[in-house]
């Protein structure tokens, strides 16, 4: 199953110390990890959160895809046409994405990884 990460979804261990790719495999076996290419240059603007999101997305061969548009946009999409899980803790985003019935997930209580919207693994 496709397991699209947004930003702010890719820079949780720097600041939360959040092991989300461990978390991913548990809740969602076989996950492939992609993001777009606005996620790595939204990375490569931010200060330390964005170099370790950076070194994440290599180190755990997450796959960049080319979408046209916005970040959030290309993100939906990309998620919508896989049947995939969006990854994000963007509140405007989690919530177009449950509108057009996208699985999210997103963290809760600054430790917990949360599913929602229905998932089929």
């Amino acid at each position: 199953m496709m397991v699209v990460l947004d930003t702010n979804f890719v820079t949780l261990p720097a600041q939360f110390g959040v092991d989300i790719f461990c978390e991913i495999s548990e809740k969602i076996p076989r996950a492939r990890l992609v993001t777009v290419s606005q996620v790595v240059d939204e990375l490569k603007r931010l200060d330390k959160k964005g170099r370790v999101g950076l070194s994440l997305i290599k180190k755990f061969g997450v796959k960049v895809v080319k979408k046209e548009g916005g970040t959030d946009d290309a993100l939906l999409e990309l998620a919508d046409e896989n049947r995939g899980v969006l990854c994000t803790n963007d509140k405007e985003l989690k919530k177009r994405a449950l509108e057009k019935k996208i699985a999210v997930m997103f963290m809760r209580k600054k430790k917990i990884l949360e599913l929602a919207g229905g998932l089929d693994v």
